[in-house]
């Protein structure tokens, strides 16, 4: 099964303008948010942002999606419904990086939540380390979103508490 997700690239931290690449498998911090700290490390000092843009989406073969001024907190569910990562990549003097987790297929309300944000320059060097941290982002997301389903089924859905071991 995939984990589809989008990468959403902005010229910088005050830029309403952004630019949608999606991404159908690896979606997972340990997948897409490690090759984005490695492509932008891999990508030459000196070109536009524009450039990078362009190198991280081949680097992700990631695809095109569109250009958009629509708010990160709207894109789930209408760009797609079934997306499950959310990245935001933030260019211009101070780049950075910020992952969102969406309630797919967890819960019956759609909304996603920030779930890591660093500046690219203070990622850890060694990509064993990046992806320990991203790999502890995904398990404290997972057990968030059980936590809320099982909330929602006990105090919204009024459905017996299922107390599930992780």
């Amino acid at each position: 099964m995939s984990t589809r997700s989008i990468i959403v690239f902005r010229s910088d931290a005050c830029s309403h303008s952004k630019t949608v690449y999606y991404r159908h498998c690896d979606g997972y911090p340990t997948g897409v948010g490690l090759e984005i700290v490695e492509a932008f490390r891999k990508a030459k000092s000196g070109i536009t942002d524009e450039q990078i843009v362009d190198f991280i989406a081949r680097e992700l073969e990631a695809e095109f999606y569109r250009h958009t001024t629509m708010k990160i907190d709207r894109m789930f569910p209408e760009i797609q419904a079934d997306l499950e990562w959310i990245y935001e990549v933030c260019l211009g003097s101070h780049p950075s990086l910020t992952i969102y987790k969406t309630t797919n297929p967890f819960l019956e309300a759609d909304f996603i939540w920030e779930v890591f944000s660093s500046y690219l320059s203070y990622m850890p060097e060694n990509p064993e380390e990046v992806r320990e941290e991203l790999r502890m982002t995904e398990r404290v997301s997972r057990n968030v979103l059980k936590a809320l389903r099982s909330f929602e089924r006990a105090v919204i859905l009024k459905k017996p508490l299922q107390v599930t071991m992780a």
